[in-house]
Protein backbone atom coordinates (compact mmCIF):
# COMPACT_ATOMS: atom_id res chain seq x y z
CA UNK A 1 0.00 0.00 0.00
CA UNK A 2 1.51 3.31 -1.11
CA UNK A 3 0.48 6.60 0.51
CA UNK A 4 1.86 9.95 -0.59
CA UNK A 5 2.16 11.16 2.99
CA UNK A 6 3.78 14.51 2.19
CA UNK A 7 1.09 15.43 -0.33
CA UNK A 8 -1.81 14.80 2.05
CA UNK A 9 -0.18 16.26 5.13
CA UNK A 10 0.57 19.47 3.19
CA UNK A 11 -3.22 19.70 2.79
CA UNK A 12 -3.74 19.39 6.56
CA UNK A 13 -4.90 15.77 6.27
CA UNK A 14 -3.59 13.61 9.12
CA UNK A 15 -2.52 10.31 7.55
CA UNK A 16 -1.67 8.77 10.91
CA UNK A 17 -5.11 9.52 12.36
CA UNK A 18 -6.72 7.44 9.62
CA UNK A 19 -4.19 4.62 9.97
CA UNK A 20 -4.73 4.63 13.75
CA UNK A 21 -8.47 4.18 13.20
CA UNK A 22 -7.75 1.00 11.29
CA UNK A 23 -5.31 -0.26 13.92
CA UNK A 24 -7.88 0.17 16.67
CA UNK A 25 -10.46 -1.86 14.79
CA UNK A 26 -12.64 0.99 13.56
CA UNK A 27 -14.61 0.08 10.47
CA UNK A 28 -13.13 2.40 7.87
CA UNK A 29 -15.49 1.27 5.11
CA UNK A 30 -18.54 2.12 7.21
CA UNK A 31 -17.00 5.43 8.30
CA UNK A 32 -16.20 6.45 4.74
CA UNK A 33 -19.58 5.31 3.45
CA UNK A 34 -21.27 7.47 6.09
CA UNK A 35 -19.09 10.45 5.13
CA UNK A 36 -20.10 10.21 1.48
CA UNK A 37 -23.72 9.05 1.54
CA UNK A 38 -25.15 12.56 1.95
CA UNK A 39 -23.14 13.94 -0.99
CA UNK A 40 -24.61 12.73 -4.30
CA UNK A 41 -22.36 11.58 -7.11
CA UNK A 42 -19.57 9.67 -5.40
CA UNK A 43 -20.86 6.24 -6.46
CA UNK A 44 -21.30 7.29 -10.08
CA UNK A 45 -17.89 8.95 -10.29
CA UNK A 46 -16.04 6.08 -8.59
CA UNK A 47 -17.80 3.51 -10.80
CA UNK A 48 -16.63 5.48 -13.82
CA UNK A 49 -13.02 5.75 -12.63
CA UNK A 50 -12.81 2.07 -11.64
CA UNK A 51 -14.86 0.90 -14.64
CA UNK A 52 -17.24 -0.93 -12.28
CA UNK A 53 -21.05 -1.08 -11.93
CA UNK A 54 -21.65 -1.29 -8.20
CA UNK A 55 -25.18 -0.46 -7.03
CA UNK A 56 -23.99 0.29 -3.50
CA UNK A 57 -21.33 2.78 -2.44
CA UNK A 58 -20.54 0.62 0.57
CA UNK A 59 -19.93 -2.43 -1.67
CA UNK A 60 -17.63 -0.44 -3.91
CA UNK A 61 -15.62 0.87 -0.97
CA UNK A 62 -15.41 -2.64 0.49
CA UNK A 63 -13.95 -3.87 -2.81
CA UNK A 64 -11.32 -1.12 -2.73
CA UNK A 65 -10.50 -1.80 0.91
CA UNK A 66 -9.85 -5.49 0.22
CA UNK A 67 -8.21 -5.38 -3.21
CA UNK A 68 -6.92 -1.84 -3.72
CA UNK A 69 -6.08 -0.47 -0.28
CA UNK A 70 -4.03 2.46 -1.61
CA UNK A 71 -6.98 3.59 -3.75
CA UNK A 72 -9.29 3.27 -0.75
CA UNK A 73 -7.07 5.50 1.36
CA UNK A 74 -6.92 8.07 -1.43
CA UNK A 75 -10.73 8.26 -1.51
CA UNK A 76 -10.78 8.52 2.30
CA UNK A 77 -8.31 11.42 2.23
CA UNK A 78 -10.28 13.15 -0.55
CA UNK A 79 -13.43 12.82 1.57
CA UNK A 80 -11.58 14.41 4.51
CA UNK A 81 -10.33 17.13 2.16
CA UNK A 82 -13.89 17.79 0.93
CA UNK A 83 -14.94 18.50 4.53
CA UNK A 84 -12.20 21.13 4.87
CA UNK A 85 -12.61 23.23 1.72
CA UNK A 86 -15.42 25.46 0.49
CA UNK A 87 -17.40 24.53 -2.62
CA UNK A 88 -16.43 27.71 -4.49
CA UNK A 89 -12.78 26.69 -4.37
CA UNK A 90 -13.63 23.40 -6.11
CA UNK A 91 -16.01 25.03 -8.56
CA UNK A 92 -13.53 27.72 -9.65
CA UNK A 93 -10.80 25.13 -10.32
CA UNK A 94 -12.96 22.61 -12.13
CA UNK A 95 -11.21 21.60 -15.39
CA UNK A 96 -13.25 22.52 -18.45
CA UNK A 97 -13.48 18.93 -19.70
CA UNK A 98 -14.99 17.76 -16.39
CA UNK A 99 -17.25 20.80 -16.15
CA UNK A 100 -18.71 20.23 -19.63
CA UNK A 101 -19.31 16.54 -19.02
CA UNK A 102 -21.09 16.93 -15.67
CA UNK A 103 -22.62 20.41 -15.91
CA UNK A 104 -26.19 19.16 -16.24
CA UNK A 105 -25.82 16.69 -13.36
CA UNK A 106 -24.37 19.46 -11.19
CA UNK A 107 -27.18 21.87 -12.06
CA UNK A 108 -29.75 19.14 -11.35
CA UNK A 109 -28.00 18.38 -8.03
CA UNK A 110 -27.33 14.78 -9.02
CA UNK A 111 -23.63 15.34 -8.40
CA UNK A 112 -21.97 17.57 -5.81
CA UNK A 113 -18.76 19.41 -6.61
CA UNK A 114 -16.89 17.45 -3.95
CA UNK A 115 -17.79 14.17 -5.67
CA UNK A 116 -15.71 15.33 -8.63
CA UNK A 117 -12.52 15.42 -6.54
CA UNK A 118 -11.45 11.87 -7.54
CA UNK A 119 -11.71 12.87 -11.21
CA UNK A 120 -9.76 16.07 -10.58
CA UNK A 121 -7.10 14.13 -8.67
CA UNK A 122 -6.80 11.57 -11.48
CA UNK A 123 -6.45 14.29 -14.11
CA UNK A 124 -3.91 16.37 -12.17
CA UNK A 125 -3.44 16.23 -8.42
CA UNK A 126 -1.79 19.68 -8.50
CA UNK A 127 -5.30 21.07 -9.04
CA UNK A 128 -6.26 19.64 -5.63
CA UNK A 129 -3.35 21.59 -4.13
CA UNK A 130 -4.54 24.75 -5.88
CA UNK A 131 -8.06 24.20 -4.50
CA UNK A 132 -6.56 24.05 -1.01
CA UNK A 133 -4.74 27.37 -1.36
CA UNK A 134 -7.77 29.03 -2.95
CA UNK A 135 -9.72 27.92 0.13
CA UNK A 136 -7.07 29.35 2.48
CA UNK A 137 -7.15 32.67 0.62
CA UNK A 138 -10.95 32.79 0.48
CA UNK A 139 -11.32 32.29 4.23
CA UNK A 140 -8.67 34.90 5.07
CA UNK A 141 -9.21 38.57 5.81
CA UNK A 142 -7.12 40.44 3.27
CA UNK A 143 -6.14 44.10 3.31
CA UNK A 144 -5.94 46.04 0.02
CA UNK A 145 -2.88 48.09 -0.99
CA UNK A 146 -1.95 50.06 -4.10
CA UNK A 147 1.33 51.21 -5.61
CA UNK A 148 2.27 54.78 -4.72
CA UNK A 149 2.82 55.49 -8.44
CA UNK A 150 0.95 54.16 -11.46
CA UNK A 151 3.01 51.29 -12.89
CA UNK A 152 2.90 48.53 -15.48
CA UNK A 153 5.16 45.59 -14.61
CA UNK A 154 3.46 42.99 -16.81
CA UNK A 155 6.75 42.16 -18.55
CA UNK A 156 8.38 41.39 -15.19
CA UNK A 157 5.39 39.31 -14.13
CA UNK A 158 5.57 37.27 -17.34
CA UNK A 159 9.13 36.26 -16.45
CA UNK A 160 8.51 35.69 -12.74
CA UNK A 161 8.77 32.05 -11.66
CA UNK A 162 8.60 30.23 -8.35
CA UNK A 163 12.38 29.74 -8.23
CA UNK A 164 12.91 33.50 -8.48
CA UNK A 165 10.50 34.09 -5.61
CA UNK A 166 12.18 31.43 -3.48
CA UNK A 167 15.59 33.01 -4.09
CA UNK A 168 14.11 36.41 -3.26
CA UNK A 169 13.00 35.24 0.18
CA UNK A 170 16.40 33.65 0.81
CA UNK A 171 17.94 37.07 0.07
CA UNK A 172 15.51 38.78 2.47
CA UNK A 173 16.60 36.35 5.19
CA UNK A 174 20.32 36.76 4.39
CA UNK A 175 20.22 40.57 4.54
CA UNK A 176 18.15 40.50 7.77
CA UNK A 177 15.08 42.11 6.19
CA UNK A 178 13.37 38.98 7.54
CA UNK A 179 14.92 37.64 10.74
CA UNK A 180 12.80 34.49 10.95
CA UNK A 181 12.97 31.62 8.48
CA UNK A 182 10.58 31.99 5.51
CA UNK A 183 9.49 29.31 3.04
CA UNK A 184 7.45 29.66 -0.16
CA UNK A 185 4.72 27.02 0.03
CA UNK A 186 2.75 27.97 -3.07
CA UNK A 187 3.22 30.20 -6.07
CA UNK A 188 0.87 30.74 -8.99
CA UNK A 189 0.40 33.00 -11.98
CA UNK A 190 -3.26 32.96 -13.02
CA UNK A 191 -5.79 35.45 -14.39
CA UNK A 192 -3.08 38.15 -14.51
CA UNK A 193 -2.47 37.73 -10.79
CA UNK A 194 0.64 36.66 -8.92
CA UNK A 195 -0.27 34.65 -5.82
CA UNK A 196 2.37 33.82 -3.24
CA UNK A 197 1.78 31.83 -0.06
CA UNK A 198 4.64 32.00 2.45
CA UNK A 199 5.15 30.50 5.87
CA UNK A 200 7.16 32.46 8.41
CA UNK A 201 8.72 30.79 11.42
CA UNK A 202 7.59 32.03 14.83
CA UNK A 203 10.10 33.88 16.99
CA UNK A 204 9.59 31.61 19.99
CA UNK A 205 8.98 27.91 20.41
CA UNK A 206 5.48 26.80 21.17
CA UNK A 207 4.56 24.27 23.82
CA UNK A 208 3.00 21.11 22.34
CA UNK A 209 1.25 19.16 25.12
CA UNK A 210 1.79 15.45 24.64
CA UNK A 211 0.59 12.73 27.00
CA UNK A 212 4.09 11.87 28.23
CA UNK A 213 5.81 15.26 28.05
CA UNK A 214 5.74 18.82 26.76
CA UNK A 215 7.55 19.34 23.48
CA UNK A 216 8.64 22.81 22.38
CA UNK A 217 8.63 23.49 18.64
CA UNK A 218 8.99 26.52 16.43
CA UNK A 219 5.77 26.64 14.44
CA UNK A 220 4.95 28.95 11.53
CA UNK A 221 2.33 31.46 10.49
CA UNK A 222 0.96 32.04 7.00
CA UNK A 223 1.54 35.14 4.88
CA UNK A 224 -0.34 35.81 1.64
CA UNK A 225 0.53 38.16 -1.23
CA UNK A 226 -1.68 38.69 -4.30
CA UNK A 227 -0.28 41.19 -6.81
CA UNK A 228 -2.54 42.21 -9.69
CA UNK A 229 -3.67 45.06 -11.96
CA UNK A 230 -0.24 45.11 -13.69
CA UNK A 231 1.42 45.50 -10.30
CA UNK A 232 -0.71 48.43 -9.15
CA UNK A 233 -2.80 46.48 -6.66
CA UNK A 234 -1.81 44.23 -3.79
CA UNK A 235 -3.87 42.16 -1.34
CA UNK A 236 -2.14 40.77 1.74
CA UNK A 237 -3.17 38.85 4.83
CA UNK A 238 -4.19 41.26 7.56
CA UNK A 239 -1.51 40.02 9.99
CA UNK A 240 1.69 42.11 9.66
CA UNK A 241 0.21 43.50 6.46
CA UNK A 242 2.50 46.54 6.22
CA UNK A 243 5.57 44.32 6.53
CA UNK A 244 4.31 41.95 3.82
CA UNK A 245 3.45 44.91 1.58
CA UNK A 246 7.06 46.05 2.01
CA UNK A 247 8.27 42.63 0.81
CA UNK A 248 6.09 42.97 -2.29
CA UNK A 249 7.54 46.41 -3.00
CA UNK A 250 11.10 45.06 -2.73
CA UNK A 251 10.26 42.09 -5.00
CA UNK A 252 8.79 44.27 -7.75
CA UNK A 253 11.53 46.90 -7.36
CA UNK A 254 14.26 44.30 -7.76
CA UNK A 255 12.57 42.79 -10.80
CA UNK A 256 11.99 46.10 -12.60
CA UNK A 257 14.88 48.25 -11.43
CA UNK A 258 12.36 50.91 -10.35
CA UNK A 259 11.59 52.11 -6.85
CA UNK A 260 8.13 50.75 -6.07
CA UNK A 261 6.21 50.69 -2.80
CA UNK A 262 2.66 49.95 -1.72
CA UNK A 263 0.34 51.92 0.56
CA UNK A 264 -2.76 50.74 2.37
CA UNK A 265 -6.03 51.72 0.73
CA UNK A 266 -7.82 53.31 3.61
CA UNK A 267 -11.54 53.10 2.93
CA UNK A 268 -12.05 56.54 4.45
CA UNK A 269 -15.18 58.40 3.42
CA UNK A 270 -16.88 61.57 4.60
CA UNK A 271 -19.27 60.68 7.40
CA UNK A 272 -22.14 62.50 5.70
CA UNK A 273 -21.82 60.06 2.78
CA UNK A 274 -22.06 57.12 5.18
CA UNK A 275 -25.15 58.61 6.82
CA UNK A 276 -26.77 59.17 3.42
CA UNK A 277 -25.95 55.57 2.44
CA UNK A 278 -27.53 54.13 5.61
CA UNK A 279 -30.60 56.34 5.15
CA UNK A 280 -31.02 55.18 1.55
CA UNK A 281 -30.58 51.51 2.43
CA UNK A 282 -32.98 51.88 5.35
CA UNK A 283 -35.57 53.39 3.01
CA UNK A 284 -35.02 50.66 0.38
CA UNK A 285 -33.80 53.25 -2.13
CA UNK A 286 -30.78 51.25 -3.31
CA UNK A 287 -31.67 48.32 -5.53
CA UNK A 288 -30.20 45.03 -4.41
CA UNK A 289 -29.03 46.16 -0.94
CA UNK A 290 -30.96 45.67 2.31
CA UNK A 291 -30.18 46.85 5.83
CA UNK A 292 -30.17 43.65 7.92
CA UNK A 293 -28.27 44.68 11.04
CA UNK A 294 -27.56 47.85 12.96
CA UNK A 295 -25.75 48.78 16.16
CA UNK A 296 -25.94 52.12 17.95
CA UNK A 297 -23.81 53.06 20.98
CA UNK A 298 -24.81 55.78 23.46
CA UNK A 299 -28.48 55.56 22.49
CA UNK A 300 -30.42 58.68 23.61
CA UNK A 301 -32.29 56.98 26.45
CA UNK A 302 -31.55 56.47 30.16
CA UNK A 303 -28.03 55.18 30.87
CA UNK A 304 -27.02 55.53 27.19
CA UNK A 305 -27.09 51.80 26.33
CA UNK A 306 -26.01 50.11 23.10
CA UNK A 307 -28.96 49.14 20.93
CA UNK A 308 -28.52 46.29 18.47
CA UNK A 309 -31.10 45.33 15.83
CA UNK A 310 -30.85 42.18 13.75
CA UNK A 311 -33.03 41.00 10.89
CA UNK A 312 -35.25 37.98 11.06
CA UNK A 313 -35.50 35.88 7.88
CA UNK A 314 -33.33 38.34 5.90
CA UNK A 315 -36.00 41.06 6.03
CA UNK A 316 -34.96 44.70 6.08
CA UNK A 317 -34.93 46.38 9.50
CA UNK A 318 -35.56 49.80 7.93
CA UNK A 319 -39.18 49.96 9.13
CA UNK A 320 -38.07 48.98 12.65
CA UNK A 321 -35.65 51.90 12.81
CA UNK A 322 -38.29 54.26 11.41
CA UNK A 323 -40.76 53.14 14.08
CA UNK A 324 -38.23 53.62 16.88
CA UNK A 325 -37.45 57.08 15.52
CA UNK A 326 -41.08 58.11 15.04
CA UNK A 327 -42.74 56.53 18.07
CA UNK A 328 -39.91 56.96 20.59
CA UNK A 329 -37.91 59.83 19.13
CA UNK A 330 -34.63 57.86 19.23
CA UNK A 331 -33.10 59.19 15.98
CA UNK A 332 -30.72 56.23 15.88
CA UNK A 333 -28.87 57.38 12.75
CA UNK A 334 -28.29 60.92 13.99
CA UNK A 335 -24.60 60.44 14.85
CA UNK A 336 -22.41 58.18 12.68
CA UNK A 337 -19.69 58.28 15.34
CA UNK A 338 -21.92 56.12 17.55
CA UNK A 339 -22.58 53.49 14.84
CA UNK A 340 -19.83 50.87 15.03
CA UNK A 341 -21.43 48.19 12.82
CA UNK A 342 -24.04 47.66 10.16
CA UNK A 343 -24.93 44.49 8.27
CA UNK A 344 -26.14 44.68 4.68
CA UNK A 345 -27.69 42.04 2.46
CA UNK A 346 -26.50 41.89 -1.14
CA UNK A 347 -27.93 39.29 -3.49
CA UNK A 348 -29.09 37.14 -0.60
CA UNK A 349 -25.79 37.21 1.33
CA UNK A 350 -24.90 39.04 4.54
CA UNK A 351 -21.88 41.35 4.79
CA UNK A 352 -20.79 43.01 8.00
CA UNK A 353 -19.25 46.49 7.81
CA UNK A 354 -17.38 47.95 10.78
CA UNK A 355 -17.33 51.76 10.95
CA UNK A 356 -14.67 53.83 12.71
CA UNK A 357 -15.43 57.58 12.69
CA UNK A 358 -13.19 60.47 13.68
CA UNK A 359 -13.20 64.17 12.76
CA UNK A 360 -15.97 63.81 10.22
CA UNK A 361 -14.34 60.92 8.34
CA UNK A 362 -15.37 57.26 8.53
CA UNK A 363 -13.16 54.26 7.83
CA UNK A 364 -14.98 51.17 6.58
CA UNK A 365 -13.57 47.79 7.56
CA UNK A 366 -15.09 45.07 5.43
CA UNK A 367 -15.03 41.57 6.94
CA UNK A 368 -14.05 39.60 3.83
CA UNK A 369 -13.31 36.19 5.30
CA UNK A 370 -14.85 33.07 3.76
CA UNK A 371 -15.46 34.80 0.43
CA UNK A 372 -13.97 34.06 -2.96
CA UNK A 373 -11.61 36.65 -4.41
CA UNK A 374 -14.12 37.58 -7.12
CA UNK A 375 -16.86 38.07 -4.55
CA UNK A 376 -14.60 40.26 -2.41
CA UNK A 377 -13.76 42.46 -5.39
CA UNK A 378 -17.42 42.71 -6.46
CA UNK A 379 -18.69 43.69 -3.00
CA UNK A 380 -15.87 46.18 -2.40
CA UNK A 381 -16.54 47.88 -5.73
CA UNK A 382 -20.31 47.97 -5.21
CA UNK A 383 -19.93 49.54 -1.76
CA UNK A 384 -17.30 51.95 -3.05
CA UNK A 385 -19.58 53.18 -5.84
CA UNK A 386 -22.82 53.20 -3.85
CA UNK A 387 -21.56 54.97 -0.72
CA UNK A 388 -19.92 57.72 -2.73
CA UNK A 389 -23.11 58.47 -4.68
CA UNK A 390 -24.69 61.76 -3.72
Amino acid sequence: MKIDREFWENLDISVDDVIDLEKTGKRLVVRLSNKLKHSPGWLEILNEILKKKYDSLKELLQHLYVFRKGEFYKIYFLAEFAELVDRNSIKNRLPEEIKKKYENDINNMKINYDALLPLIFKLNKDIVTNIWYDHLINRSRLKPYRSTNKIDVKEFFDKLERKIVEEFFVDLKNDNTIRRTPKVWWFEKRDEKIKIFVRLETARRRSIHQVTRNTFLKTAGDRILIIHDKGNRLDVLAKESDTVAKWAGILVSKGTGKKISYEYINQEIESTNIKNFIDKVRNNEISGIKLLGFERKNAPVANSPTIKLESKDAESIGDSIKELDKEHGLQLISDIQDIPNITVGIKGKLYKLSLVTSNGMTTILFDNRNLSEDEKDTVRQLLHNTIREK
